[in-house]
């Protein structure tokens, strides 16, 4: 990680980063609300007796405390903690795509006659960051995204099943139904940005090659290296 950290230094931050910092507290205020609201609501004496693994809770005030504490931890370790990552996860994506866009706009300002080698190795080392960056990335979040992208799904199927079950809707399911649709949310994002990279990589590959292709036609290249292959051979 503290490698990943370093390498995005060279990575210019989305324009809208302000906006991923206010996300972020909402995320976290999530917990807050979704224990207090169901604390209020729900059966005080069974939610109590079951959070207190069967013991009878003389104290109202204990109870209550119990019952908080209990749901607050059990909506922190899901879907807090994953969303959390999930965004973590999202934005890094969104930061390099960022980068690769910003690449692809580079070239197309240079004219063939001053898209020279010097011009085109600057392109493939900065690409190349963005390579180890993609790399680190797919090395931490791979296996863990797996997961929450598995524990998103179940969770969505089961608020859905559970609000088409209970015609009476109370409070504590209407929290489950807007638990569900913020995950099915989160779900698509991370879906939405992991597919965007590949689009990305792919037109500034055809942006890099469309413009070496047109210096070779009108200026002539034949004492310079074919630095195509440096980027349309590389494995995706």
């Amino acid at each position: 990680m503290n490698i990943l950290l370093r390498n995005l230094r060279s990575v210019p931050a989305p324009a809208h980063e302000k906006l991923f910092n206010f996300l972020v507290l909402i995320i976290i205020a999530i917990p807050l609300v979704y224990s207090t609201t169901f604390t209020i609501y729900c059966k005080e004496r069974f939610f109590s007796k079951l959070l207190a693994y069967g013991n009878e809770l003389e104290s109202r005030s204990v109870k209550v405390l119990v019952i908080w504490i209990k749901k607050y931890l059990e909506f922190l370790i899901f879907p807090t903690f994953p969303l959390l990552v999930s965004f973590l996860y999202s934005t890094l994506n969104l930061r390099c795509s960022l980068f690769l866009t910003i690449l692809t706009e580079k070239i197309a300002k240079y004219s063939p006659h001053a898209f020279g080698p010097e011009e085109q190795r600057d392109i493939l080392r900065r690409k190349a960051k963005i390579d180890d960056i993609l790399d680190i990335i797919q090395k931490i979040f791979s296996i863990p995204s797996y997961f929450f992208v598995l524990g998103y799904f179940v969770a969505c199927c089961r608020a859905l099943a559970w609000n088409l079950t209970y015609r009476v809707k109370t409070p504590i399911q209407l929290l489950t139904l807007i638990n569900g649709v913020i995950i099915l949310i989160s779900l698509i994002a991370i879906l939405w940005v992991s597919g965007g990279l590949p689009e990305n990589i792919n037109k500034l590959k055809e942006a890099f090659y469309k413009k070496t292709h047109r210096r070779i036609i009108f200026v002539g290249t034949s004492g310079e290296p074919d630095l195509r292959k440096e980027l349309l051979d590389k494995p995706d």
